[in-house]
């Protein structure tokens, strides 16, 4: 449903599939949606992986002059997201009035905002539908110049930066090479009910 969460911890390695109903086949539609990527610290790069499904009425949110704001995962202003994750962070499903002033969650972290409606403006700089802007440390507010719905996620910087290579995210050049290999041959669970498509590992 709009605004529910479905959230997956990979760890040491997951598979899953996204498919559309029959009926939602049966006519031409749209598909709109959000998909984000957190890295696990590298100390819990190889937990189990999960999964969860959390409906949006079970997210804390707070409204203020025009302002919703949802958070979605971990902990700001003052509120606390049931989903798990493994390190400090913040991500919010902001909708606010033209005018409205934004304030930067949790100023010690890094932050990035993305655009989904509307019009923003940061530093005397705009932004509009689908731009992603990082704040800079003294960027302590997001200016909303007309209806807005965006999205603020941030955390607290990693000493050393995770490599990445499709799917697949490893902070060992290793362990990214042995992933790739256990894909190309077959060596990950089949997903139930799913498993007659096999998407080949990119060569880029």
């Amino acid at each position: 449903m709009p605004s529910d969460v479905n959230w997956m911890t990979a760890g040491k390695g997951i598979v899953h599939s996204e498919r559309e109903t029959v009926e939602a086949k049966a006519s031409q539609h749209k598909l709109n949606g959000i998909q984000a990527w957190l890295a696990l610290p590298e100390e819990k790069a190889e937990i189990e992986p999960s999964f969860s499904h959390i409906i949006k009425g079970e997210l804390r949110r707070f409204l203020k002059e025009g302002v919703m704001q949802r958070l979605i995962a971990r902990e700001a202003f003052g509120m606390v997201s049931p989903i798990k994750t493994y390190s400090p962070m913040f991500y919010l499903d902001v909708l606010a009035k033209a005018g409205s002033m934004l304030d930067r969650p949790n100023l010690s972290q890094e932050c990035i905002a993305y655009v989904i409606a509307g019009e923003v403006r940061v530093s005397g700089e705009t932004f509009a539908v689908g731009d992603s802007v990082v704040l800079e440390e003294h960027e302590l507010c997001i200016e909303c110049l007309e209806y807005t719905r965006l999205l603020l996620l941030g955390g607290e910087a990693f000493e050393t930066l995770p490599h990445l290579y499709w799917n697949f995210v490893s902070f060992s050049k290793e362990r990214l090479e042995k992933a790739k290999q256990d894909w190309r041959e077959g060596r990950f669970p089949e997903i139930p009910c799913d498993n007659r498509v096999f998407t080949p590992l990119p060569e880029k």
